[in-house]
């Protein structure tokens, strides 16, 4: 393991600017999609905020489709007292993000994804990282950023798709990043499997929410920097070929190449890179700079992306690192 993971050096953290306990928060989402326990989830987050102590807001970007959603909206505006719906007519969800993170205050900003219904154990997580003052990015399973950091990155991109992973490779050169994931990180986990291979549910979400699949992929290539190899290698598995698969994935990556969204490219495509970032801080234990939080932080990976990444990192083909992870 140690050979493996000789690369991994912890750097020393720079603090945020400011008393940590005045410090606002701003929790932000989109609801693009109709989702069905929008209410619950919401309620979620209200809990957690109220659980941190800090002030805060939780701003969301919806899409109005109908007079249901008008009324969905209102309600839930009338029982989350620090709860603001942004309207949009954008399913971009990169766009949509940004649209809501202007309008926020808060000195740090809390991407969570709504679809998700996230455990009061959270506000221990945020609440310690906001006390630590660390100038650096929270990469658990939502997103936590101090705004000056998020704003020297440049914000959110116009991507439909893995629009978090392009941020965060933003990030990788000018911050460090501590990794504390609880439910297996799935919001940039899902993120970083190709399009081609997802569920039928999520493949149908996006072609019915007026997101076509085929530009979800072309943004899911550029955020991730794929090439037509990264897609083939993480759908195959050594024992049988797709041509089909082949030949959609090259037709998909030069397509992605005509957008005018550049892609951030390192060594290695931005999805590799982060998971790296990711496991590298759970080796060293970057989450025990968070004091009071007594969770043991778990990475989630389905089997095939496990293989994938041995086969592409040297830090992810050591077994030892297995206790850090849950292959599912």
């Amino acid at each position: 393991m140690k050979d493996a993971l000789a690369f991994l050096n912890q750097s020393q953290y720079e603090k945020v600017s400011g008393n940590p306990e005045e410090m606002a928060i701003s929790f932000i989402a989109t609801n693009l999609y109709s989702i069905r326990d929008l209410e619950r989830n919401l309620l979620k987050i209200d809990d957690i905020g109220e659980e941190i102590g800090h002030k805060f807001e939780i701003i969301i970007a919806a899409k109005e489709n109908s007079s249901y959603d008008s009324l969905l909206f209102s309600d839930l505006e009338r029982k989350i007292e620090d709860l603001t719906i942004v309207r949009v007519r954008t399913t971009n969800q990169g766009m949509a993000k940004r649209i809501a993170t202007n309008l926020s205050s808060g000195k740090y900003l809390v991407f969570f994804d709504s679809s998700f219904s996230y455990s009061i154990e959270f506000a221990d997580i945020i609440a310690s990282f906001v006390r630590s003052g660390e100038k650096a990015v929270l990469v658990s399973d939502l997103i936590v950023f101090p705004r000056e950091l998020f704003v020297h990155a440049g914000g959110y991109r116009d991507l439909r798709y893995a629009e978090d992973i392009d941020l965060l490779a933003r990030v990788y050169s000018m911050a460090n990043l501590i990794a504390f994931p609880i439910l297996g990180s799935s919001m940039l986990v899902r993120q970083g499997i190709p399009l081609f291979s997802e569920k039928p549910d999520l493949r149908n979400k996006l072609s019915v929410s007026g997101m076509k699949l085929g530009k979800a992929q072309r943004d899911q290539i550029l955020a991730c920097n794929y090439r037509p190899s990264d897609i083939i290698e993480i759908n195959l598995d050594g024992s049988r070929s797709d041509f089909f698969l082949r030949f959609t994935a090259r037709i998909s990556f030069f397509f992605a190449r005509g957008s005018r969204v550049v892609p951030v490219v390192h060594e290695q495509n931005n999805f590799v890179m982060l998971m790296d970032k990711i496991l590298e801080s759970l080796v060293l234990k970057d989450y025990l700079r968070l004091e009071g939080v007594n969770i043991k932080p778990m990475l989630t990976v389905p089997a095939e992306m496990r293989r994938y990444l041995s086969d592409v990192s040297a830090a992810w083909k050591s077994h030892d690192i297995d206790t850090l992870l849950s292959v599912q």
